[in-house]
């Protein structure tokens, strides 16, 4: 309820006098890949990045493309394995179970933790395997 209450938006307070409704749209524009490999980029940022290929699809995150708390999701729209691997001064990718998309139409977010003695850290959440 944000009845008479104040918000800050991009660093200025804003006051409501009233009732406000406040709308974001959550919808994710796709990124569509077809081959075995695949680098992130920064452009990837708070998109839907599609795997497509019937072979095993190896994606890399390099370091130095996102900040912190940035995120990037990944599915497995074909029948090839998606695993996600660290790149060159990432020093890891966490996940609970491992860095694998358990199968076709799995999906997983990808979420910059820290940089830490000039190293990326991530972690992986989704439907993921060993």
């Amino acid at each position: 309820d944000l009845t008479n209450s104040s918000i800050t938006i991009n660093g200025t307070s804003v006051s409501l006098g009233g009732t406000a409704t406040i709308s974001a749209s959550l919808s994710l524009t796709q990124n569509q890949q077809t081959g075995t490999t695949y680098t992130l980029q920064a452009s990837d940022l708070n998109k839907l990045v599609e795997l497509n290929n019937a072979a095993a699809i190896t994606v890399t995150v390099p370091a130095n493309i996102l900040s912190v708390g940035d995120q990037i999701h990944i599915l497995q729209t074909g029948a090839g394995q998606v695993t996600i691997a660290a790149g060159a001064n990432v020093s890891a990718v966490n996940a609970a179970i491992g860095l694998k998309l358990r199968t076709q139409w799995s999906s997983a977010t990808l979420i910059k933790r820290v940089t830490s003695n000039n190293a990326d850290v991530w972690v992986a959440v989704g439907d993921l395997s060993a």
